[in-house]
């Protein structure tokens, strides 16, 4: 008599996000990181506002167990008081919802080399108004911060992205030629680390 074999149950996980999670190829993830439990989505939204898709992944009939929240760097400088209470509202609806969210911090940018660029910068600075950078990083620091108050799981992206802890800059060898995105390289590492991370957050959550 055949062994009847038990299908894996697959948890789905998808990340809202725009270029970077695009060019990620976060579908094809569980392959990559041979995890046939989880079935990973990309849902674009090229915007900040993530509000109407993560509302839609709610109501969804295929709704997912993880939903991980992303913003890429063109979105910065912004209005960071407004960038807190939508990440709080969006967190906020997940949880109510039976959704565990998951935040991801910001890929970091790389050190402007022109003279213009550097200017422009300065310029910022002495009319009291933060520069990219400076947005940037406020961003990432308040996401962890209130992940750990708020008992949210962060994937600090930019932490092994950077070049080191006190320059946080994008490294060179990560850089696909523009500043902003990422390059193959990069990408292997965000699959490493995302393998990493979502071990140790099982690990942590059969233990509670």
């Amino acid at each position: 008599m055949a062994v009847e074999q038990k299908a894996i149950q697959t948890k789905r996980v998808v990340l809202v996000g725009a270029s970077i999670g695009k060019g990620w190829n976060f579908d094809g993830l569980g392959r990559r990181i041979q995890r046939p439990d989880y079935r990973f989505d990309y849902q674009g939204a090229f915007q900040f506002d993530k509000g109407e898709m993560i509302q839609d992944l709610i109501k969804s009939p295929d709704k997912p167990a993880i939903v991980l929240i992303k913003e890429c760097s063109v979105y910065f400088p912004g209005d960071l008081n407004e960038y807190e209470r939508q990440v709080t509202a969006w967190v906020d609806r997940l949880k109510a919802s039976g959704i565990q969210p998951m935040l991801v911090t910001t890929v970091p940018v790389k050190r402007a080399r022109g003279v213009f660029a550097r200017l422009k910068d300065t310029i910022k600075g002495l009319l009291g108004k933060p520069s990219r950078q400076e947005c940037l990083t406020s961003f990432n620091d308040w996401m962890t911060a209130y992940g750990r108050r708020a008992g949210v799981p962060v994937f600090d992206i930019e932490s092994f992205l950077r070049s080191g802890a006190d320059d946080r800059w994008l490294r060179a060898d990560y850089d696909a030629g523009d500043g902003v995105h990422l390059n193959a390289r990069a990408y292997g590492e965000l699959d490493r680390e995302f393998g990493r991370f979502l071990m140790n957050w099982e690990s942590g959550s059969q233990n509670k």
